[in-house]
């Protein structure tokens, strides 16, 4: 067995962090050839990224301070901070700032035509 040098330290490290990029940058290559084609998903995906990011740590931020107090486990906690998140994002994205031509660009999206 080796001596826990700092030359076999760091190059346990060193071993360590290129087999995780390697693993990043596969899945990267793979993702790139096999997702990366026109959707309708993609497309709503793709204008709903400013506004999630615009909303999300407000809502983050309330959700937090009502469950800071609670007796909960870390798990409900955490689920629920996630999930609602996300819900609350969506739910504002999809229900006002998408249909309402006014406020899309207070969320940096573009002012649609009307049908």
């Amino acid at each position: 067995m080796l001596e826990d040098t700092t030359l076999v330290h760091f190059t346990e490290a060193f071993i360590k962090v290129f087999n995780l990029w390697s693993w990043i940058l596969c899945l990267m290559g793979y993702a790139s050839v096999y997702l990366n084609k026109p959707s309708v998903i993609l497309a709503y995906a793709n204008e709903a990224v400013y506004p999630f990011y615009i909303l999300h740590q407000t809502i983050t931020l309330a959700i937090g301070y009502y469950l800071m107090d609670l007796t909960w486990g870390f798990w409900p906690k955490f689920l629920l901070m996630v999930l609602g998140t996300f819900g609350g994002s969506w739910f504002l994205y999809e229900f006002a700032i998408r249909r309402w031509r006014w406020i899309r660009p207070l969320f940096g999206l573009t002012i649609k035509k009307q049908r």
